[in-house]
């Protein structure tokens, strides 16, 4: 089900991840570098991955052209994740003299539980702010403290973004459950709860002063916005491998009874239980910091990995979504029957979510569609 070429990254991606050493004997004069490249990018573990080549025998290592370039993409990673990094500080010192409260969501936070956290590929900053109105005031004044505009706003909804230092900062005003029912019901009200009673993660990230959600929080929602991203489109590995090292890092910290019963309140159990068997069979992950790995899920773990590679990072590398037409209407076409097929791949596995996401997809398509109209 897996091709030599996808066997070999996936050893190099688990041993980067877990820092375990790698089997060499799998690497030979043979070996597709090009191939491996491409599911790298495609999967957006670059940096984890490359560090693993780099300490491989000479006679190993993919030619000097693939080398140099993965050094180099490494290195810009890198390079983005210390520019993120010095803008937290000016991101948290901004809000403290605006006087509203933020907690930093997933990216440079999560970075830290990585063993080398300047190699995980950086995205944007994301910022949440628990209540309304520190939400409206920090979509109203965050910007002009950097003075760069507002790129997209939505006061009344839950997000908002702008960008400074060529670095996309995003504004939350609330957690996005579009999963299945049971989890829309109750984000949100499950998330105020746990604002409530657990105690925000104060965390140093080099020399910015970041203010963390509640490590229980994290434990599901950092599971939960990849799943998200997965049922929407599709998801690569780096946001799998964000959920498993924060597992992983915070072991000792997370109330594991807890952590249960609120996958069933939020209605993912059969969900997480899928990808858990999936992240211990084929992804390293050690099955006693993994809460409902299930043997029962093992042909649906590997259907689930199949579909990851297949599609890549958001679905941007899914070939039912390309097309060399530049017809507008066609590029459309072909989008929204590649991803309703990828949608429908899962109704085997998981036939509520699978439904669960059809209507906004066409709402959401239909609004793309209009807006890439009116800008042509």
């Amino acid at each position: 089900m897996f091709t030599k070429t996808e066997k070999q990254f996936l050893e190099l991606y688990r041993s980067g991840i877990w820092e375990k050493p790698l089997n060499e004997d799998i690497f030979n004069d043979s070996t597709d570098w090009e191939g491996i490249k491409e599911l790298m990018i495609a999967q957006t573990v670059i940096g984890v991955c490359t560090n693993v080549i780099s300490k491989l025998p000479a006679h190993l290592k993919p030619n000097q052209n693939i080398y140099f370039n993965l050094i180099m993409l490494t290195s810009n990673i890198e390079q983005a994740n210390k520019g993120m990094n010095k803008l937290l500080i000016e991101l948290f010192d901004a809000c403290e003299k605006l006087k509203i409260k933020a907690f930093l969501l997933k990216g440079q936070g999560v970075a830290q539980c990585y063993p080398n956290p300047l190699l995980r590929q950086s995205g944007d900053i994301d910022l949440f702010f628990l209540e309304s109105n520190e939400y409206k005031k920090a979509v109203d004044e965050l910007h002009k403290y950097f003075s760069v505009p507002m790129t997209d706003t939505d006061l009344n909804g839950v997000h908002a973004l702008f960008i400074c230092k060529d670095i996309v900062v995003e504004l939350h005003g609330g957690i996005h459950g579009a999963i299945n029912r049971k989890t829309m019901k109750n984000i949100m009200s499950w998330t105020k709860q746990i604002f409530a009673q657990k105690t925000p993660l104060k965390c140093n990230i080099d020399e910015a002063k970041a203010v963390l959600p509640p490590v229980h929080f994290d434990a599901l929602f950092i599971f939960l916005h990849a799943v998200r991203h997965y049922f929407g489109s599709a998801v690569g590995l780096r946001q799998l491998s964000d959920w498993m090292r924060y597992l992983y890092t915070h072991k000792g910290d997370i109330d594991r009874t807890e952590l249960l019963k609120d996958i069933e309140y939020l209605g993912l159990t059969k969900v997480w239980s899928v990808f858990a068997t999936m992240a211990v069979d084929y992804l390293g992950c050690p099955e006693e910091v993994m809460p409902l790995y299930n043997n029962r899920y093992k042909k649906d773990a590997k259907r689930l990995l199949r579909f990851i590679l297949d599609s890549g990072n958001f679905g941007y590398y899914d070939k039912r979504i390309q097309t060399t037409s530049k017809n507008i209407l066609v590029q459309r076409f072909v989008a929204m029957k590649g991803h309703l097929e990828m949608q429908f791949r899962n109704i085997i596995t998981f036939p509520e979510e699978a439904l669960y996401g059809i209507p906004s997809f066409f709402k959401d398509g239909f609004m793309r569609f209009i807006k890439t109209l009116k800008t042509r």
